[in-house]
């Protein structure tokens, strides 16, 4: 049978351009105005008395979900006693683990099963070759044919391959209460404003929390622009007549008081109104944070430092360990004259903007940290002193040059090797060792950061000749 080419792509199109015009609709559900959901649980409030303690998870793909698992595997380890005798992990003591795309895969998992991640997380998600089975399924005649006629794209596909390969249909109703508060972080596509999936949040949009999936929640915080399209959220904002004032009035407060602020604030009272803002657009949370860190300074601005530390009794030591995956690559166009190429153009771009807006955000948390610590301790009144302790761990903090230097240039990708993955979860334990602040921390608690298991040790003799 002789095939008509011209006709067939011409078919082709036709079924292109009617996919094109195919939508899948936003699956977030409005909240029932009678079951309001916000449940008064926030993250500035302390599970214990003693201690509260912030962990923020960077971007950085499988290399950034790898380094802050081995953050989660060292606190697990660290065993804290009180004057009772009786004997508990610093990571029980966590009280909120902010999140950004690679970091949120780390941080969602251990919202939704806690402990149970140091039994299974590795082989579901970290020795996985994620990067390998997406691209399989983007080339499957299924996946072409579900986007020719349904609007199924690159997103919806990674949307249902996290959900019944890694968090199996959870939702976020199913994050665990009696652990720390969990906070994914996306951005907002026509605001540049971070997006957290808050019940706060949803139910500033009258949207149901506890019925939006967890894979999808993590994919938004990890879609990348351009190589994954947004995911899209219904604003039934005004359809519940759920108000959130304290929001707002914080919000205008910070806003009379700097520019960013109120460009807050003013995009606040937009998403406010349903009718001229009726959909939110959601790509990778870094960018509009890829820290995790401006996420605890916009937390604490908004309730107003004064306010938490006169409405809750602030513990003796407020520890914050930001969990850094960032790189410095060598890109090599310094050392020819030559053009570089438009691939390594782009790379090159991409990393300068990441990198000196990393920048910006450390030293505004810094500056904000000390201002944060001096209002603290106005309103004090614990037996003991305040300390207020934050771990910068990043691979800048690796003494050793080759092994910085190998670090540094692990590509931004979901798949690595078992050595990566061992190398890297090795790390998270060896800056936390190295961290001159943690380890004055951990001598106040009476506790101590058992040494890198000889296994991961030996690997890392292996590739570096020296233990990590």
């Amino acid at each position: 049978m002789k095939v008509d080419f011209g006709r067939l792509l011409l078919v082709l199109l036709v079924a292109s351009l009617w996919g094109c015009s195919s939508v899948i609709k936003p699956v977030n559900q409005p909240v029932d105005p009678s079951k309001p959901q916000f449940n008064g649980r926030l993250a500035t409030q302390d599970k214990r008395d003693d201690y509260h303690v912030v962990l923020a998870f960077s971007g950085g793909g499988m290399r950034a979900a790898a380094l802050s698992y081995g953050v989660l595997e060292a606190l697990h380890d660290i065993q804290l006693s009180d004057s009772s005798g009786q004997s508990r992990t610093l990571l029980s003591e966590v009280d909120l683990i902010t999140s950004v795309s690679g970091g949120s895969f780390t941080s969602a998992y251990y919202g939704l099963y806690g402990d149970r991640i140091f039994t299974d997380f590795e082989q579901l998600f970290l020795r996985q070759d994620v990067k390998g089975s997406l691209i399989s399924r983007l080339l499957s005649p299924g996946y072409w044919f579900k986007s020719l006629f349904s609007g199924f794209d690159r997103t919806e596909m990674s949307v249902e391959y996290y959900d019944s390969n890694i968090f199996r249909g959870a939702t976020l109703g199913d994050l665990n209460p009696d652990g720390p508060f969990i906070e994914i972080n996306a951005t907002d596509l026509a605001s540049g404003l971070r997006f957290p999936f808050t019940p706060s949040v949803f139910d500033y949009i009258c949207s149901d929390w506890a019925s939006f999936p967890v894979a999808r929640a993590v994919t938004a915080s990890s879609a990348v622009p351009v190589l994954f399209p947004p995911v899209v959220l219904k604003n039934y904002a005004g359809e519940c007549g759920y108000k959130f004032p304290v929001l707002e009035k914080q919000a205008k407060l910070v806003g009379e008081s700097s520019e960013y602020g109120r460009y807050i604030y003013e995009a606040l009272e937009k998403l406010s109104d349903a009718e001229t803002w009726p959909y939110i657009h959601l790509v990778d949370g870094g960018i509009s944070d890829n820290l995790g860190l401006r996420s605890v300074i916009e937390r604490v601005d908004m309730m107003g430092a004064e306010n938490i530390a006169q409405q809750n009794r602030l513990p003796s030591e407020i520890v914050i360990v930001l969990v850094n995956a960032e790189t410095s690559p060598e890109s090599g166009i310094e050392h020819s004259p030559r053009k570089p190429k438009l691939g390594t153009t782009v790379s090159a771009f991409s990393h300068v903007q990441v990198e000196r807006y990393n920048l910006e955000t450390r030293a505004l948390f810094k500056r904000r940290l000390g201002h944060y610590r001096d209002v603290f301790k106005q309103h004090y009144q614990g037996e003991k002193p305040l300390h207020i302790t934050y771990a910068n761990l990043g691979f800048s903090g690796i003494a050793d040059d080759e092994v910085r230097r190998f670090f540094n240039n692990m590509p931004t990708t979901f798949s690595m090797s078992d050595a990566e993955v061992d190398s890297l979860i090795a790390a998270g334990r060896s800056l936390l060792q190295a961290d001159e602040g943690f380890q004055a921390f951990l001598d106040r608690a009476g506790a101590t950061l058992p040494d890198t298991p000889p296994a991961r040790k030996q690997l890392c003799r292996n590739l570096f000749g020296l233990g990590c």
